[in-house]
């Protein structure tokens, strides 16, 4: 007598929700199996660890990406969850979800003919217990976003740039979460970024935060802080197009930058009252594609500005799918 198939979990972003047959997992090396050691040792003392994790690390997420047709392993990307006006989204990179550089259909694939289909990601989701402790609550949803030409998803690309502009935004519907009531995600506020008043200046260290390798062969769930140095002179001629000085992997693609800035607060005699670290949200990475071999000689990364690129597409972006 056969065995019944276990249908895979359901597709919750966009529009289209689709069952079917489960992806077997690779076999996690040794580094996995002690991540996910500390991170199945019970839910209370997991609760214990991410309550020191920084917020921010909570927000940027790996993307497995597996391929149209065969439906076969293509390799892993970032992206992070970003909310503007109420309004919840997963921002990459346009490379990333296409599967072609940045401004053209020449494909990325070494095949030249395997293109993305579908994605699988891991988000973690938090609420306040609510008993009068001030602690939280975790919880990890398993998500997916099905780009292949049956499917319903697409992507807000640049209203004028297009696929020039290597970021996109998925719009996630948070009504589809019914498991989760009361839990809510962790995001950057593209507004409460856009009021920070970010003070960037060459030489200034950054940090790009992705997933330079998979899960399953890294001792870390959670992103990897690379850090780097701003490069080039902001918006220098009409350029906004930022170069970073840093060494990271194509795993990284589609990461938040950031900027980490100290702020002092002081008394009247000038004594110290308290040295606050402040994150500041500065971009997105997209890493060395699309740029020339003597750029990426030099190990000079790409970052786009939010402000100037992907605040257009929250706004006004064009709905687009392959």
């Amino acid at each position: 007598m056969s065995k019944k198939k276990r249908g895979r979990r359901k597709w919750v972003f966009g529009e289209n929700i689709k069952k079917g047959p489960r992806i077997p997992r690779k076999k996690a090396t040794f580094a996995a199996k002690v991540a996910e050691k500390v991170f199945s040792s019970g839910k209370e003392k997991k609760e214990q660890v991410l309550d020191k994790v920084l917020p921010h690390s909570m927000k940027v997420v790996q993307l497995k990406i597996f391929c149209e047709g065969t439906d076969n392993p293509m390799g892993t990307a970032t992206a992070f969850l970003a909310t503007y006006k109420e309004n919840l989204f997963l921002i990459t990179n346009h490379h990333v979800v296409s599967g072609y550089y940045p401004g053209s259909k020449r494909i990325l694939h070494k095949s030249r003919i395997a293109v993305p289909g579908r994605m699988e990601m891991y988000c973690r989701l938090v609420k306040e217990k609510g008993d009068g402790s001030g602690e939280w609550q975790y919880e990890t949803a398993h998500m997916g976003v099905d780009f292949g030409q049956n499917g319903m998803n697409g992507w807000l690309e640049h209203p004028e740039l297009a696929s020039k502009c290597d970021i996109v935004a998925i719009p996630v519907d948070t009504r589809l979460y019914g498991d989760f009531e009361g839990f809510g995600f962790n995001s950057i506020d593209i507004e409460a970024a856009i009021e920070s008043e970010l003070d960037l200046n060459v030489m200034d260290e950054l940090f790009i935060t992705g997933f330079p390798l998979p899960i399953d062969e890294c001792y870390s769930k959670l992103p990897i802080y690379k850090a780097g140095y701003l490069a080039s002179e902001p918006g220098e001629y009409a350029n906004t197009i930022l170069y970073v000085d840093s060494k990271t992997k194509p795993g990284m693609s589609g990461s938040p930058v950031i900027q980490r800035e100290r702020v002092r607060f002081e008394n009247k005699d000038g004594g110290v009252l308290i040295t606050e670290r402040v994150i500041k949200f500065v971009g997105v990475y997209s890493g060395r594609v699309g740029v020339t071999d003597i750029v990426g000689e030099a190990e000079l990364g790409i970052v786009w500005p939010f402000q100037e690129y992907l605040v257009p597409i929250l706004e006004n972006g064009k709905k687009t799918k392959r």
